[in-house]
């Protein structure tokens, strides 16, 4: 199935994927999930239809890439609204006639309805006032959002894109020779490193970076010892986007505001192939790969399934 453009409208107030009871979804509008995942919009064609995003999340008034993985089924080409009621009720509603028709409703009840939840696992939930669900679509999924594949093994050297200064340990100079591996959901890159630079003098000190590739959500260690590299240390967590392409990029959205970046590089001239981070402020490390063991990181999106998917 391939990615359809969706043209949205303005995003309606709904923190964290929550929209209000007493909220009216309008022609176009939308709310996403907190992973910048999953979109509900109220189409013009009359169809509330939840979209996984492939690429960039949408924007206002703009439009973005995705899959649709569950919808109301009343594609009618008549401008319809969707109402998230105060008495429980979820209610599409065509309103160019008098009285207003109802084209689609589960029919649920509640005295204390909350919120709908666009959810970070493809679910829409309606919850009451205390975490008690009135009703759900029934699609949450359990899958990576993007799988980054690597052979074990491949050993190289660390550097630094823009900087006059490199590793010189890929023969093995003080301590362990950087590598990159794969392990499970964990993406690693170790090793000690030596450099010297005219302007900025020499130094010696060790790489760990371990990054968790687990669904939805990622995790990112970072510890390193030695100068300059004293300070880049943390430990974040955050959710994953995909940027497709020749080469695709994997960005972690971090807890605290900042992004790691994971990408592939060609090499040429004296680069040779590799893996590049980038985290933040102009941290921008290089493993470049100077054995015959692959480095590269592919990404790819995979398309939910659900049984509960309908063509839109």
């Amino acid at each position: 199935m391939n990615a359809v453009t969706v043209p949205v409208a303005g995003q309606i107030a709904a923190p964290n994927g929550e929209i209000p009871a007493g909220t009216t979804m309008q022609l176009n509008q939308w709310a996403i999930s907190p992973n910048n995942l999953y979109v509900l919009i109220m189409q013009t064609d009359g169809n509330l239809v939840l979209y996984q995003v492939d690429g960039a999340p949408p924007k206002p008034n703009s439009t973005f890439q995705g899959y649709a993985i569950w919808s109301s089924n009343t594609d009618d080409d008549i401008p319809f609204v969707f109402a998230i009621q105060t008495d429980g009720n979820l209610v599409i509603y065509n309103e160019s006639v008098n009285p207003r028709q109802v084209m689609w409703s589960p029919n649920t009840q509640s005295s204390s309805p909350a919120y709908l939840a666009v959810q970070a696992d493809a679910n829409l939930v309606y919850y009451d006032t205390s975490k008690g669900v009135i009703w759900t679509s029934n699609t949450q999924v359990y899958m990576p959002p993007m799988v980054p594949t690597l052979a074990n093994g491949a050993t190289g050297r660390f550097d630094w894109r823009d900087v006059a200064w490199h590793s010189l340990n890929n023969e093995g100079d003080n301590g362990s020779i950087p590598t990159v591996s794969l392990s499970s959901d964990t993406l690693t890159f170790s090793g000690g490193f030596q450099w010297e630079a005219p302007v900025i003098g020499s130094g010696t000190g060790d790489i760990y970076i371990q990054i968790s590739l687990t669904p939805v959500t990622c995790s990112v260690t970072i510890k390193m010892t030695g100068y300059p590299l004293d300070g880049n240390n943390m430990s974040q967590s955050g959710t994953w986007q995909l940027t497709p392409g020749d080469e695709p990029v994997l960005t972690c959205n971090l807890d605290n505001g900042g992004t790691l970046i994971i990408s592939t590089f060609d090499g040429g001239g004296i680069w040779w192939p590799g893996v590049e981070i980038e985290y933040m402020y102009g941290f921008d490390l290089c493993f470049e790969n100077m054995s015959g063991a692959s480095a590269s990181v592919i990404a790819t999106q995979q398309t939910r399934e659900s049984p509960l998917r309908h063509a839109v």
